[in-house]
């Protein structure tokens, strides 16, 4: 039976730098650990993975049961950061393809977007703050 001990562990495995802690800690090479994510992997039906926020948690974990030299790697910083930041560069893409971008960066940098949308006056943008 599911529990949200079991929901949020799991979704841990979505963040390199939890991994990462795995790793350095030795739970990666701990028989027992490694069959408990086994166990997990019923999370991957329909009926428990609706629940998840951040599915490719799912992909860290086939990746920790699977493939030896992954869990070798994530001992790394390097390996660490460069998870991370593929992480960061994938979900930058999705959202643009998502919510799009527009095609108009530098307008949103500049705040200068022109759709409305966000913009706040001086006055309201200081009483914000102030609160």
């Amino acid at each position: 039976m599911p529990t949200c001990q079991q929901l949020e562990f799991i979704q841990s495995l979505a963040s390199p730098a939890y991994l990462h802690y795995l790793a350095t800690s030795n739970y990666l090479t701990d028989p027992a650990f490694l069959a408990y994510l086994k166990y997990l992997q019923y999370w991957r039906q329909p009926p428990y993975n609706r629940f998840l926020t951040y599915p490719h948690c799912l992909t860290f974990m086939d990746l920790l049961l699977t493939n030896e030299t992954f869990r070798r790697e994530l001992n790394s910083v390097q390996f660490r950061n460069f998870l991370h930041e593929q992480q960061f560069y994938s979900w930058q893409y999705r959202s643009r393809h998502l919510y799009g971008g527009g095609g108009n960066d530098d307008a949103v940098k500049d705040g200068a977007g022109g759709d409305g949308i966000g913009e706040v006056g001086e006055g309201e943008a200081d009483a914000a703050v102030a609160k």
